[in-house]
């Protein structure tokens, strides 16, 4: 006899129209999370999969964008090939 497959759903409909909403608006992640009864890395990964989380974009101390690591290891291998 096959059983029904039990689904754990940590976000109803209507959290999830309030975590977007809310964010959009410019609430932080971390409040939130606090509002919502949820850790910081739960919202943020709701917010991913809802496809409107924007993640900090880190500076240098001169105010430049970072690079990350693979795109160095990129430009080397072009030089070493």
């Amino acid at each position: 006899m096959a059983q029904a497959k039990i689904v754990v759903v940590n976000y109803t409909t209507e959290q999830t129209a309030q975590v977007v909403a809310e964010y959009q608006a410019g609430v932080t992640v971390e409040q939130i999370a606090e509002t919502m009864g949820k850790t910081a890395r739960s919202v943020i990964a709701k917010l991913s999969r809802e496809g409107v989380y924007k993640p900090k974009v880190y500076k240098t101390k001169t105010g430049e964008t970072v690079e990350k690591k693979d795109q160095t290891a990129d430009a080397i291998g072009q030089f070493s090939g």
